[in-house]
């Protein structure tokens, strides 16, 4: 997220902002600058200073401008790789040719790359579970890496989805014998795409009324999955938890994990349904901002307002 750091010394204040990619800065405070004394900087930062009594129309104008210019897109951390390798990089050979690019330091950093389209062969936990061992395999090839610091559980995929991982290649000698280090840094599912025809179900249904194909309707199997996906993707434990997440991941992952038939649509339904209930606060199409509100208590579907109209003949 873009931040704006104010600290006051009596009746004035002094502001210091960052921004990130995709959000420029210096626009989005100008636009709420009759609030304030004096302000200066560039698209990525911003220093400012204002009274104090100025604070909170300040606070809320410039919110305001944020939450309306700010495209979800750009407050996903996006990845840039150097290059798109094939199954032949994850060798000795590889690395080795990439000395010629030494030495790796600040404003020269070792080069990412993105490998497409790998086999996962097995998850495995390790070191207490702070970690994850992949088992990957493409054309044959098996290639085993390690996400450092993400829990097995934080995977939306499972064993026998294709994915595509952004990762560092390197090569380290252990007991006197070369071994190839494979360093993942993000997973995606390889090919992602969702079918038009359920967003436009969902369009249709809402926009104009009509009545939903069976295989948007939901029932309460399709509801259970969505909100266990959802509580398992907040991990912390907390009452109250938010996690954002593209609508093509969230479909392939429930559909994956709990083996029900998901899409867009009705990704939608079981969101709206959720947030009449009041167990959920979402914004967002592509990407999704989900607020989760933990409950004990059980919840009636048939209390949502159109339950009779989008819910499945189908049991469960």
């Amino acid at each position: 997220r873009p931040c704006i750091l104010i600290c006051f010394d009596g009746d004035s204040a002094k502001g210091s902002a960052r921004s990130v990619r995709g959000v420029n800065l210096f626009e989005l405070v100008g636009r709420s600058s009759k609030y304030l004394d004096n302000f200066g900087g560039h698209e990525m930062a911003v220093g400012l200073t204002l009274k104090k009594e100025n604070y909170d129309n300040f606070l809320k104008d410039v919110t305001e401008h944020a939450d309306s210019e700010i495209p979800d897109e750009a407050l996903i951390p996006t990845c840039e790789a150097e290059l798109e390798v094939g199954e032949e990089a994850f060798s000795s050979d590889f690395v080795r040719s990439l000395s010629v690019l030494e030495p790796f330091g600040n404003g020269n950093p070792y080069p990412s790359v993105v490998a497409t389209g790998l086999k996962i062969r097995s998850i495995v936990g390790v070191g207490g579970g702070k970690h994850t061992r992949l088992t990957l395999e493409k054309n044959g090839k098996e290639i085993t890496a390690m996400w450092f610091n993400h829990a097995s559980e934080e995977l939306d995929c499972t064993e026998g989805d294709l994915i595509d991982i952004f990762c560092s290649i390197t090569e380290k000698t252990f007991r006197q014998r070369p071994m190839l280090n494979v360093t993942v840094k993000s997973i995606r599912f390889s090919g992602e795409n969702e079918d038009p025809r359920y967003r436009e179900c969902y369009r249709a249904y809402r926009e104009e009324g009509r009545d939903l194909p069976e295989d948007c309707r939901i029932n309460r199997r399709i509801m259970v999955a969505l909100y266990r996906y959802l509580i398992a993707s907040a991990l912390n434990g907390a009452k109250e938890s938010t996690v954002l997440k593209r609508t093509e991941t969230v479909i392939r992952a429930v559909s994956n994990r709990y083996n029900v038939p998901f899409n867009y649509c009705r990704m939608m339904l079981c969101l709206d349904t959720m947030q009449e209930l009041g167990l959920i606060r979402y914004t967002g199409e592509k990407i999704l901002s989900v607020t989760i509100y933990r409950t004990e208590e059980k919840v009636d579907l048939c209390r949502a307002h159109d339950w009779d109209k989008i819910s499945s003949a189908e049991k469960g």
